[in-house]
């Protein structure tokens, strides 16, 4: 099964090609200084077209897409989804999305909690008991809020995964506070994370005389229009008042 995955949650954007767990091609392109970030992520069709070009691989040859879901920029996710909606539609793929969490997830030792910078004082929290019979399993929702909002929400975890930067804004935690596993590819992560969830599923595509059937099951499992984006907080925009108001 070949599958192309991308994500534009952060200010970088994340394209990978993969045969089954492996990967044909990947890339990573960040903000051009000066750009947007709306300008940035306009850059996302001609990267999905380029690697498609360096993995040898035609739009026709895909069998199901894979976005990151959030949460993280706004403008990305939003971006992010609009374009795999339309691409699975127009092209009858399944679709299949990926919270940024899981990404992360993979690589923890669970039972543990995920905190992620969500910018200007606030995290985004997601806690998993574990890894179930087909997918992660989160023991509460996904949370976004200040250091003592997610600290209080958390009580009960005692292992939590951030990078440095947010690991100071819960200094004297009594926690036990560890790393953030370091994802080189976030679309390679939740591509391979969702070839997994799928094997387990007994959704395996690897023989070309079921590889119809299969995607056909697979586009009633998985519909473009079920994926929904995780935003967790509201646009960072300011409206304009009107004159006279």
């Amino acid at each position: 099964m070949r599958i192309l995955s991308f994500d534009t949650s952060s200010h970088e954007i994340h394209v990978a090609v993969l045969e089954d767990a492996q990967v044909l091609a990947q890339t990573v392109i960040g903000d051009t200084e000066g750009n947007t970030r709306q300008e940035a992520v306009a850059a996302l069709m001609p990267t999905i077209v380029s690697l498609l070009g360096r993995a040898h691989c035609q739009r026709q040859e895909i069998d199901c897409l894979v976005v990151g879901q959030g949460p993280g920029s706004f403008t990305g996710i939003r971006t992010a989804i609009v374009t795999a909606r339309t691409l699975a539609q127009a092209m009858q793929l399944p679709l299949i999305a990926i919270p940024l969490f899981e990404s992360y997830a993979s690589g923890c030792e669970l039972p543990a909690a995920v905190i992620l910078n969500a910018g200007r004082g606030r995290y985004f929290a997601c806690p998993f008991r574990g890894l179930g019979l087909s997918d992660f399993e989160s023991s509460m929702p996904a949370f976004s809020g200040t250091a003592c909002e997610v600290s209080a929400y958390l009580v009960d975890v005692l292992r939590w995964y951030c990078d440095c930067a947010v690991a100071d804004g819960f200094a004297g935690s009594a926690k036990n506070v560890c790393p953030l596993p370091v994802v080189e590819n976030i679309a390679t992560k939740q591509a391979q994370i969702a070839w997994n969830r799928l094997c387990l599923n007994g959704n395996q595509a690897t023989s070309p005389g079921v590889k119809a059937k299969t995607r056909e099951s697979l586009l009633l499992r998985f519909p473009y229009d079920a994926v929904t984006p995780l935003y967790l907080r509201n646009p960072s925009i300011t409206l304009k008042k009107s004159d006279g108001n």
